[in-house]
């Protein structure tokens, strides 16, 4: 339904088709996210999880700031949902798409970036062209910042407030706070200045 939070719906959902391949490259640079070995999946479970803390922090905390509902409620419900979607279907999607894609040289660096997967091959201890020099940085901010928002986020609207968590929060009669939205505002800040330096 479109509605006053579809705004943040629509903020969220682009940090969340985003950050996966930013969070990626500053890190990892043009490297074959299925053949990167043990390093590289656990890194690839890192990126789930920071993207959907921060749709989720995104998300809930316009919810939470337009009193719509409360962050204990919508906040967590749309980070495990997204979770579980991303880590059943992308790391099947990867296994099977992948090497096709690359073949083809439909992958974005092979696309915009000339010589990008030539350079990687030949040199894989450097950076991949066309990184930012402060992709690492942006990318730890975001990380460290998703963390901060959404936990925050917990703790004051489900302990502090007693809203109470997932599906049950909605039932509750605080529907949003500015101890919520303020308490929140600095993770979330991070998180944008670490995608500014990305």
């Amino acid at each position: 339904m479109l509605g006053p939070g579809s705004f943040f719906g629509f903020i969220g959902n682009f940090f969340y088709g985003y950050l996966p391949y930013a969070l990626w490259r500053a890190f990892m640079g043009n490297k074959n996210p299925v053949l990167s070995g043990l390093k590289g999946w656990l890194f690839f479970g890192i990126i789930l999880i920071t993207n959907c803390f921060v749709i989720g922090s995104i998300i809930g905390w316009g919810a939470d700031l337009l009193r719509l509902a409360p962050f204990g409620a919508l906040g967590p419900i749309i980070a495990v949902n997204n979770f579980i979607a991303s880590a059943a279907i992308s790391a099947v999607l990867l296994a099977l798409l992948y090497e096709r894609v690359r073949i083809w040289g439909l992958l974005y660096f092979q696309i915009l970036e000339e010589g990008g997967e030539d350079f990687s091959e030949q040199h894989p201890e450097k950076p991949a062209p066309f990184v930012r020099k402060t992709a690492k940085l942006g990318a730890t901010l975001c990380i460290v910042g998703a963390f901060i928002a959404f936990f925050t986020g917990l703790i004051i609207s489900c302990e502090a407030l007693g809203v109470g968590y997932g599906v049950s929060a909605f039932a509750s009669v605080t529907k949003g706070t500015m101890a919520v939205a303020g308490g929140m505002a600095p993770g979330l800040l991070l998180i944008l200045l670490g995608s500014i330096l990305l």
